[in-house]
């Protein structure tokens, strides 16, 4: 029997689960991506991490994902029943244990006078690996190679690498490095090309439906 949207769907994917919850009240794709963390130290930081801290960078980890895709909707037409509907997304950050996790996080604290763009954060898909500090929670003001700038957030930018849009528009040989509003160029607008192994998994979950940004 094939698979209808009447369904729960779901999948497990090597970077995030994904979940299709297209007939509660409030309809949306669920994803969460599981990261299990290795707390370490930056130069001439000699405090050891504690638990409080360790929440709070976890909990503002995702409080900026709620604001980077809060306005963020997915187009849902189903093709064998004629009609379309509009989907929320519920994007999240989960603390995964080693045994179950999809990255693993190399979280770095840094000194509080520390820039988002002090120390390199990036992710490494072979290695399913994402470096980053406690700085990259800063909102900064990058420049690309054409000397365009904006507002930018490292966390939401290295999210959106993590779930399967690896490349970065600011450099030159980007096709979208005029789109500076891009949160993958100096910006923070989501575009479609941002999610589009999230529209693919969605499609392969569904068959018989199409997806696209809304």
């Amino acid at each position: 029997m094939s698979r209808t949207i009447s369904q729960e769907v779901a999948k497990e994917t090597p970077w995030y689960r994904i979940e299709l919850d297209a007939f509660s009240v409030y309809p949306k794709v669920i994803l969460v991506s599981r990261w299990y963390y290795r707390w370490l130290l930056g130069p001439g930081v000699t405090t050891p991490w504690v638990e409080r801290e360790k929440k709070f960078y976890h909990d503002v980890f995702n409080l900026l994902l709620a604001e980077a895709f809060r306005n963020t909707r997915i187009r849902m037409t189903a093709t064998d029943r004629g009609f379309t509907t509009t989907l929320g997304v519920d994007f999240s950050i989960g603390r995964g244990l080693a045994k179950y996790r999809h990255w693993t996080v190399l979280l770095k604290k840094v000194h509080p006078t520390s820039e988002s763009f002090t120390y390199q954060s990036k992710v490494m898909p072979n290695s399913l690996t994402i470096h980053l500090d406690t700085a990259d929670i800063k909102d900064y003001q990058p420049m690309n190679v054409a000397g365009k700038t904006g507002i930018h957030n490292a966390i939401p930018h290295e999210f959106l690498h993590a779930i399967g849009y690896h490349h970065d528009e600011s450099h030159a040989a980007s096709p979208h490095l005029g789109d500076t509003n891009s949160i993958m160029n100096v910006g923070k607008q989501i575009r479609q090309r941002h999610l589009r192994h999230v529209l693919a998994d969605l499609e392969d979950l569904v068959p018989n439906a199409r997806f696209s940004m809304a």
